[in-house]
């Protein structure tokens, strides 16, 4: 009787990782082919990733490659690798691989520290965790404009514009003021949700992701102040 399955892989520190290109951790075949007609079945996939002691140096930032689905549906995810994470899905294939991303503007760096990752896949549910993935602007010139794009999964989402998160170089203005606006926009150019940055700052501050709007397409940022800005565009991901 299956019971469950998992793996782990260290990188050590040295590894030759080659930037956005996934390294695979777990790749899950089913014990048994499902028949049809039959219920899928609800597996809960445990994620963790641990780093060394060593210095964290480099501009880049860790993602989950996820892919699992029923039959012959597949749907393909990335979120941020926010240290032990639990997902819940109907599944019945699953391989999961880790990514090491460079940040928009900064110069990519080979992490010079040592990353284990593990990976788990069980039968059963529980209560997914809060899953994220974290979309960086590049310069947003004063008068110009720049498009984010949704990730798949993405049901809210938070602003952040803190100088030590984006860590470019110049002077930047905080994109959470009413010189900046965001705009979620359909297919078809239709936009459907629209907000200046001093709305977003008093939206988070009341807690939670502002709603996203299903089949959003875009998102524009853009800047009518008189400074570039960066933004760290937060997705909240529901699986």
């Amino acid at each position: 009787m299956f019971e469950g399955y998992g793996q782990s892989r260290v990188f050590p520190a040295g590894h030759a990782w080659a930037v956005n290109q996934p390294q695979t951790v777990l790749r899950w075949p089913p014990p048994v082919r499902f028949q049809s007609p039959r219920e899928p079945s609800v597996y809960t996939v445990m994620l963790a990733l641990k780093r060394g002691d060593e210095a964290v140096t480099g501009r880049h930032i860790w993602r989950w490659n996820l892919q699992f689905g029923v039959g012959g549906a597949r749907q393909a995810y990335q979120i941020d690798a926010l240290g032990s994470q639990n997902i819940s899905v109907p599944l019945e294939a699953l391989e999961v691989s880790l990514v090491n991303e460079s940040i928009p503007n900064s110069v990519y760096q080979v992490p010079d520290y040592q990353v284990t990752a593990y990976a788990y896949v069980a039968r059963g549910d529980v209560a997914s965790d809060p899953a994220r993935y974290t979309a960086f602007s590049d310069h947003v010139a004063a008068g110009d404009f720049e498009y984010i794009y949704p990730p798949n999964g993405a049901t809210g989402f938070r602003v952040h514009g803190d100088a030590a998160l984006i860590g470019g170089t110049g002077t930047f203005a905080s994109p959470l003021t009413a010189d900046v606006s965001y705009a979620l926009e359909l297919a078809g150019g239709l936009f459907v949700d629209s907000w200046y940055g001093d709305q977003l700052s008093d939206l988070h501050a009341a807690g939670g992701f502002i709603p996203v709007i299903g089949g959003s397409r875009r998102m524009t940022i853009r800047n009518n102040g008189l400074q570039s800005i960066e933004a760290a565009i937060v997705w909240q991901i529901d699986f």
